[in-house]
């Protein structure tokens, strides 16, 4: 038991002596060294300060703060011409573009493109409607088919159809197809005649 006492005393002190040598001076090539506080000298310093806090009115910071406002426009570069257009902060289409894009991609058995050129003022410049669309392309002798006004939820009835899936999913589980049959309809720019099948 005493040997241990001894021997943590004797490690105390030796670290002690070492430390006090320690400079915490940044360049020891000068003499700023000998103008720092020893450790003994800022343990004595500690030791000055008063064992209660003196408790005084410090100001009181702002409580709350005004939240900066969104931006008032959102800037649509067109992937055709890199031209950019600008379009209130409210219109939220130009956030789903690179989604979009994503989800035709994925849709290999129908020949699908994502047609976001009315977005484009100088692509579009007299079209009235600023609208997302799909067009659907068939043989070279058939006219392509242009639906606008398009969301994630047609892109996803494409895809599904495309694979021949029975089922649509959505955040609520998963619907049968053939309650799209009107909208696939719309998309394709043919009658299904039987989804069920």
């Amino acid at each position: 038991m005493w040997y241990s006492i001894i021997f943590i005393a004797i490690v105390f002190v030796i670290a002690f002596v070492g430390f006090t040598g320690y400079s915490f001076a940044k360049d020891n090539t000068d003499n700023s060294a000998l103008d720092q506080l020893t450790k003994i000298e800022l343990n004595n310093k500690l030791k000055q300060l008063p064992a209660e806090p003196v408790i005084k009115d410090y100001p009181i910071g702002a409580m709350c703060y005004k939240v900066a406002a969104p931006p008032e426009r959102v800037e649509y570069v067109c992937p055709v011409c890199g031209e950019m257009t600008l379009y209130p902060a409210y219109y939220s289409d130009i956030d789903k573009i690179p989604y979009y894009r994503t989800l035709v991609k994925k849709i290999k058995k129908i020949d699908v493109v994502f047609d976001e050129s009315p977005l484009c003022k100088k692509c579009s410049p007299n079209i009235k409607s600023r609208e997302l669309c799909l067009i659907v392309k068939y043989d070279k002798n058939a006219q392509p088919h242009k639906t606008c006004d398009i969301n994630e939820v047609d892109i996803n009835l494409l895809y599904e159809y495309s694979e021949g899936m029975k089922e649509h999913s959505n955040s609520f589980g998963k619907v049968p197809l053939i309650n799209y049959k009107n909208r696939l309809e719309e998309l394709l720019g043919i009658t299904i005649r039987d989804l069920k099948n």
